[in-house]
C-alpha cells in the first residue's frame, strides 16, 4: 500500500504542472468498466474525466526496475536510459514493475484500451532495482 500511495502522490504532483491552459484541454470521461483498465487515470482524475494536455511535453525520470521500451504502447517514449545496478549494461526490466509504471504514465491509446495519464511524456529510464525488486542505497 505504501509504494502505491507514493506513486499516486507522485502522479498527482506531476499532473498539477501538466496544464498551463486548462480551459483549452479536451476532456474524456471513462465508464466504470473502462476505469477497470484505465485505473491510473481514474485514480488521478476525478470520476475518470481524462484531460488531454495537448502538445505539452513533460520529462519524467522513472527510478524503478527498468522499462521495456520495445512495447508498442511505449515506442519512442524512452529518451535515455541509465542502469545504476550494472553501469556496463543497458536497462532490462526483468521484474516488470518499471514497465507497468511507465505504461500508467505515458501509454498511447491502443487496442488494449489502456491510456497513460500523459501520453505526451518523455521518459528517462533509470534502473535502480534488480530482478527481485531490490537495490542498494549508498550514502
Amino acid at each position: 500500500m505504501g509504494i502505491r500511495c507514493f506513486y499516486i502522490i507522485l502522479l498527482t504532483i506531476f499532473l498539477m504542472g501538466c496544464s498551463e491552459n486548462e480551459d483549452k484541454l479536451d476532456s474524456v470521461s471513462f465508464s466504470s468498466n473502462e476505469c477497470e483498465q484505465n485505473w491510473g487515470i481514474c485514480t488521478v482524475y476525478d470520476k475518470g474525466k481524462y484531460k488531454n494536455s495537448g502538445d505539452s511535453t513533460v520529462k519524467i525520470a522513472i527510478l524503478d526496475s527498468g522499462i521495456n521500451s520495445n512495447l508498442a504502447i511505449l515506442k519512442g517514449k524512452v529518451k535515455e536510459t541509465y542502469n545504476a545496478i550494472n553501469k556496463d549494461s543497458e536497462t532490462l526490466d526483468e521484474l516488470g514493475h518499471g514497465t507497468m509504471i511507465a505504461s500508467i504514465i505515458a501509454a498511447e491509446e491502443n487496442p488494449h484500451n489502456v491510456i497513460g495519464v500523459n501520453p505526451n511524456a518523455e521518459l528517462y529510464d533509470v534502473q535502480v532495482l534488480n530482478s527481485k525488486g531490490g537495490g542498494k542505497l549508498r550514502t
